[in-house]
């Protein structure tokens, strides 16, 4: 054999020879999968503060007009000089709501809790699911908007009136309620406040609870059933004793959000009407 057929034969017998493939050792594949891992929470937590930052910002556009109250009352005492100082009041703040109402005709009032985050403007939608992933601007986000039972009504004239709100992890909606699971909390804030277009009203918490809303019901709106049973109720259910007085009291005000404490379940506060004023 000469060597120009050695050099063949050589070429022919090394196109056959195929490297060995390297095996993926056990430390390599665990390492990319947490790496994977890590990106996709990183994801999912920049996705979650995406979404918290654009709420936040439509709910800054709202809460700002509560800024222009001076604004609009220079303008009525400059338009109407012979007005009372209570009448312009009046009026401003009926400007305010309905600058509110232009902004989402589904708006009835404010609710403010101070010590917390909730400092709203709630709603009332045509059903209990429409607001659940819907903003006060009706942009499509999971923080969603307080809103009313659809049941109740508008003016506040039923004997029981329910407001529920997402319990955000930053605490914002109605995520602060989750407070009310201790006393020392609810001793230095046990008020809430409603503002409506033409009046103030202030409520005492009086029960704090959880539930699994799978098997608990409030039976809303209430107002076939007496206030006294339904005082029995959810005092019954309260994690502790609030010694709040419930004489000669027609009002509930139920603010209802979820919680991790309970399998599906939700926290309930219980507030009375206390006092009702005319705006300012």
């Amino acid at each position: 054999m000469n060597n120009e057929e050695k050099e063949s034969q050589q070429a022919s017998e090394s196109k056959l020879v195929t490297k060995p493939k390297k095996k993926l050792s056990l430390n390599t594949i665990i390492r990319s999968f947490g790496i994977l891992l890590i990106m996709v929470a990183v994801g999912l937590y920049g996705y979650e503060y995406y979404l918290t930052y654009i709420n936040q910002q439509d709910l800054n556009k709202v809460v700002e007009l509560m800024d222009v109250r001076d604004e609009i009352r220079d303008r009525l005492i400059e338009e109407n000089p012979d007005l009372d100082f209570e009448e312009i009041e009046r009026l401003s703040l009926a400007e305010l709501h309905q600058q509110f109402a232009s902004i989402n005709s589904d708006y009835v009032g404010w609710i403010v809790v101070n010590g917390t985050k909730i400092n709203y403007p709630f709603v009332l939608g045509n059903d209990n699911t429409y607001y659940l992933n819907r903003n006060f601007q009706k942009r499509s986000l999971k923080h969603g908007a307080i809103f009313m039972d659809y049941r109740n009504q508008a003016d506040f004239s039923d004997r029981h009136i329910v407001l529920y709100g997402h319990a955000m992890r930053d605490q914002s909606m109605f995520g602060s309620i989750d407070l009310y699971k201790n006393r020392s909390f609810y001793n230095n804030h046990s008020l809430i406040e409603i503002r409506l277009k033409d009046e103030i009203r202030t409520y005492k918490i009086f029960s704090a609870y959880q539930v699994d809303a799978t098997i608990t019901r409030l039976n809303i709106p209430a107002n076939n059933r007496s206030l006294s049973n339904l005082f029995d109720l959810f005092t019954s259910r309260a994690i502790y004793d609030t010694n709040t007085d419930l004489t000669n009291k027609d009002h509930i005000l139920t603010l209802v959000s979820c919680t991790d404490d309970v399998e599906n379940g939700r926290i309930i506060v219980h507030a009375v009407l206390q006092s009702i004023s005319t705006n300012p």
